[in-house]
């Protein structure tokens, strides 16, 4: 499966009738989760290979940045699984007190905004770019780390998913809000 972006569930029983002959499942871009997929395609003893990915390998750099995204392909038993990851924010701790240091004319709440307006308008172009690249727009999991953000305002990542987010140290965040 390639594409079938609405494709949410395959019945266990959708290929009885391959019976043995099944060795290999590949599904990408679609709505398929790892776990469910495994579930319903158990009872497949000829199965050798299974695949899930829903997002493809990450755009190219000059469209990520300053973030940063990770490609990776992780195989376990007989599972294949390709993850993409788009990392912003600094990339130490001690480079996030350097920024401090760099906007002490600003108040805390005032650098927290503009670091919050500046993943705003981050998210504006990158959802740009890919749409003039022809790029599909669902990644695995953003990661907002050693960042001085004060909020995750409404419809931040616009038209781009994620299925995951995760914060790591991002002391001047104070809210996350719906959408």
């Amino acid at each position: 499966f390639d594409g079938a972006s609405a494709l949410e569930f395959i019945d266990p029983n959708a290929f009885d009738i391959t019976g043995p002959y099944v060795k290999e499942v590949r599904a990408f871009n679609t709505k398929l989760k790892q776990k469910s997929l495994e579930d319903s395609l158990m009872g497949l003893s000829s199965l050798l290979h299974l695949t899930v990915s829903n997002v493809g390998k990450c755009p190219p750099e000059e469209v990520t940045r300053p973030c940063r995204c990770e490609y990776r392909m992780d195989n376990w038993q007989w599972v294949q699984a390709r993850f993409t990851r788009f990392v912003c924010g600094e990339e130490s701790e001690e480079d996030l007190r350097m920024q401090y240091v760099l906007n002490a004319n600003r108040t805390r709440e005032q650098f927290a905004y503009s670091q919050t307006r500046r993943l705003q308008i981050y998210f504006e172009r990158l959802s740009e770019n890919l749409a003039k690249l022809g790029w599909q727009k669902r990644f695995d999991e953003f990661v907002i780390q050693n960042s001085a953000i004060s909020e995750i305002p409404r419809n931040l990542f616009g038209d781009v998913i994620f299925y995951g987010v995760k914060f790591d140290n991002c002391p001047e965040l104070t809210a996350i809000h719906p959408q």
